[in-house]
């Protein structure tokens, strides 16, 4: 049994198993079994849960053009239900909403009108999340692979703030304080 209890069934040495996700996840994930016969530790970055699954499906909607998705609004406070819930996160939704929070930043370079100061909240708090110290090892497992990680979510934060602020006008000044991440906006 792993962290996430999937069961993984003896197996040949040298090999690598990919099994489907268990439980309220869609997707793959993978292990190896060495040449000694010991388990590395799994590949989530493939598994997703559900929710996470459908809320992708909702933005790339909506990055599509379809007008009858949700706004950024409710996909970030959808996101920040979701990354704030008490279970942990696997690797492939911390993968997913860094990706959906860097989607949702270059969709809202092109649609200034959909920005909104309660979204800023919002995003700070999904980041704040997505930083948890709980989640240490699998953003070090991203950085093994030579995938972005942790980067995607500093990537994203730099780009909507860039865009918040070249939106507004006149005086204004905005801090997001959390434990993991801080943003000031300020013209």
């Amino acid at each position: 049994m792993d962290r996430f209890n999937t069961k993984w069934n003896r197996t040949a040495e040298n090999t690598l198993i990919t099994i489907t996700c268990t439980g309220e996840y869609t997707g793959t994930v993978s292990r190896n079994c060495s040449s000694a016969g010991m388990w590395s530790e799994p590949d989530y970055t493939q598994c997703m849960s559900k929710s996470m699954y459908n809320l992708k499906q909702q933005l790339d909607k909506l990055l599509a053009g379809d007008s009858e998705i949700p706004l950024v609004s409710s996909i970030l406070e959808e996101l920040e239900n979701i990354t704030s819930a008490n279970k942990e996160l696997r690797t492939g939704d911390l993968v997913t909403a860094s990706a959906l929070l860097e989607d949702i930043a270059k969709y809202v370079t092109n649609h200034t009108d959909n920005i909104s100061v309660d979204q800023l909240e919002n995003f700070g708090a999904i980041c704040n999340n997505l930083l948890e110290e709980k989640y240490y090892q699998s953003w070090e497992e991203l950085n093994d692979k030579g995938t972005s990680g942790v980067t995607a979510v500093v990537k994203a934060v730099t780009e909507y703030t860039n865009v918040f602020h070249n939106v507004l006008r006149g005086e204004f000044s905005m801090l997001v304080k959390k434990e993991n991440i801080g943003m000031i906006i300020q013209t």
